[in-house]
């Protein structure tokens, strides 16, 4: 009987210096075969992390066997109900000042944590810090092709709450201080796929102090398994949902000043629209689905500007909307 070795890990002497007091958190569920390259730009990095913590909810893809090849993490094996509770349990365990989240099939680019410590260093002060981020679509072979988008984010976005709500904000290019998060209770596991979007609105409201950086640290890969980036139209029936309530439920709380209430119902409103085309009229979902820029630049300088002026006719229409 032939016996096979142990694949051995991959070091990376002349990084394993650690000198970032910043937690990566990364939770995975069959990540193959994009898993590799998702850590290797963590040991690459020349200025490491406290610590890599990979929690895996019971993989059968050979993902736990490619996570042992890496000495800079630590694999966590434990059934979860999502990412966001694994998260969450990063949250209570973490040994960095900072915390970042890295998906299965993202990366972080070059000199990203180069940058992190810089940025760290200049906004002492702060507690959430935003980068940019690109899009990549991902090959077969589970390396990146060709770059689609590239988000470098305005000096006030970070706690902008009209980007919150019909923007795309990004999680995974912001780094938080790590009691802040716990401040904030983490992610709520009632919201499948928008507890991330639901955290970053309370952090806002609440009064979370941040700041943005330009540098381009952080690569979404785009591929057919891709939840949001590639959502089927129950997905985004989903999401609609979410959205739903997560602005009811932040409309009730008396925390909210009356420019965030004015946001976040207006943004119900958008979202109460876009439930009346998923079940009245298909052809407005296509405008939404191919031109939300041309839709989302109109309500904003329309139904989210801090003016008297408004699109009456369309406040009225809305008004009509279950």
């Amino acid at each position: 009987m032939e016996i096979q070795s142990p694949e051995p890990k991959l070091e990376y002497h002349n990084t394993m210096t650690y000198t970032l007091p910043l937690t990566i958190a990364t939770p995975v569920l069959n990540g193959m075969p994009f898993i590799k390259r998702a850590l290797e730009s963590v040991a690459e990095q020349k200025i490491q992390p406290v610590e890599h913590l990979i929690f895996d909810a019971g993989s059968t893809d050979g993902t736990q066997n490619v996570v042992r090849q890496f000495s800079h993490s630590t694999l966590i094996e434990e059934p979860d109900s999502g990412a966001h509770e694994a998260m969450n349990k990063a949250l209570e365990i973490a040994k960095g000042d900072w915390i970042v989240f890295l998906n299965a099939d993202d990366r972080f680019l070059p000199s990203a944590f180069e940058i992190f410590s810089r940025v760290i260093s200049e906004n002492q002060d702060k507690e959430m810090l935003l980068g940019g981020s690109q899009v990549c679509t991902l090959r077969p072979d589970g390396m990146t092709g060709a770059r689609l988008i590239v988000r470098q984010p305005r000096s006030d976005q970070a706690s902008d709450l009209v980007h919150l709500t019909l923007g795309v904000p990004s999680l995974n290019s912001r780094i938080f201080r790590t009691d802040i998060l716990n401040k904030f209770n983490g992610f709520d596991n009632n919201f499948y796929i928008s507890a991330d979007r639901d955290l970053l609105l309370r952090m806002t409201i609440g009064g979370i102090k941040s700041a943005c950086f330009p540098e381009i640290i952080f690569e979404y890969g785009l591929h057919k398994g891709s939840q949001t980036l590639m959502a089927t139209k129950d997905v985004s029936r989903k999401i609609n949902e979410e959205h739903l309530l997560i602005a009811s439920n932040l409309i009730k709380k008396n925390n909210a000043n009356r420019f965030c209430l004015k946001v976040l119902k207006d943004w119900r409103a958008y979202e109460k629209f876009k439930r009346y085309c998923f079940e009245k009229k298909p052809a407005a979902l296509f405008m939404l689905a191919f031109f939300p820029p041309l839709w989302r630049s109109l309500y904003r300088k329309k139904m989210l500007s801090r003016s008297e002026k408004r699109l009456h006719g369309v406040k009225k229409v809305l008004k009509y909307i279950p």
